[in-house]
């Protein structure tokens, strides 16, 4: 009878147990939320002074010109469009019919000026060619690029040749935050030495712009998927000079 009866007390023992593991608890929980990540937009965008059509820069009446000639004035206007800092090169493309007209053709003057959106006025311009040679605040490298031609002055060959920002031939450099604006303003002639080999013979001209990251691998890309561009730029320093510069340059806008 004793051994029932133990029996009997385990059991019931057993059994509060579980009656009290299975009731109800108070519970609580909270979420910390998450942020939305939301990738940036590289945008830039090329602006001419042609008033019937943006997508094109306006020289004036260019037909028909002669040894001693000039042009008017064309405005190419580089804009970043988009949500963060770019680095953008430019060049000149020149396709001759018939002789080649770079190299009488000249860059008779040329200036850059950058807009601030928050004024919406342009900052004091730097005029680095005046008259077919270099001025402004760093006029040696257009001076050398003058006396490399026949003519003295800064042709379009001498230029295309020459790689006065140490990122390709012919090649211009810059850096643009959101919403700034570059304009590059510039004139040609043609020499008065020019012989009668040109006579006729005409030239396609054209100014191409590509943007990247300020980021030393996505600079080295583009280079490497563009003659043009030099393609160590992201490795100089090894990366850091170019991307101090752009940096530099980004700080001062």
């Amino acid at each position: 009878m004793k051994k029932i009866l133990i029996s009997v007390s385990i059991l019931a023992f057993v059994g509060v147990v579980v009656a009290q593991t299975t009731g109800a608890f108070f519970t609580d929980a909270d979420t910390v939320t998450g942020n939305t990540f939301t990738a940036g937009t590289l945008n830039v965008t090329l602006t001419g002074n042609d008033s019937t059509n943006n997508t094109r820069f306006d020289l004036g009446n260019i037909s028909g010109m002669a040894p001693g000639d000039t042009t008017g004035t064309a405005a190419i206007d580089i804009k970043n469009g988009g949500s963060i800092p770019l680095a953008w090169f430019g060049y000149f493309t020149a396709t001759s019919h018939g002789a080649d007209m770079t190299q009488v053709i000249y860059i008779k003057s040329a200036k850059m000026e950058f807009l601030d959106p928050s004024s919406n006025e342009w900052l004091p311009a730097d005029q680095f060619i005046t008259d077919g040679v270099g001025s402004g605040l760093y006029p040696t490298e257009y001076n050398l690029m003058a006396s490399s031609s026949p003519y003295g002055v800064v042709t379009l060959a001498a230029w295309n040749a020459d790689n006065a920002m140490g990122v390709g031939p012919g090649v211009q450099v810059g850096a643009l935050n959101p919403n700034f604006k570059y304009r590059f303003s510039f004139q040609l002639g043609m020499v008065d030495q020019a012989g009668n080999t040109y006579q006729g013979k005409s030239m396609d001209l054209s100014y191409t712009v590509k943007a990247t990251q300020v980021n030393s691998s996505a600079i080295t890309a583009l280079g490497n998927g563009d003659g043009r561009i030099a393609d160590n730029l992201g490795n100089v320093g090894p990366g850091s000079y170019w991307v101090d510069w752009f940096n530099t340059q980004l700080s001062s806008q």
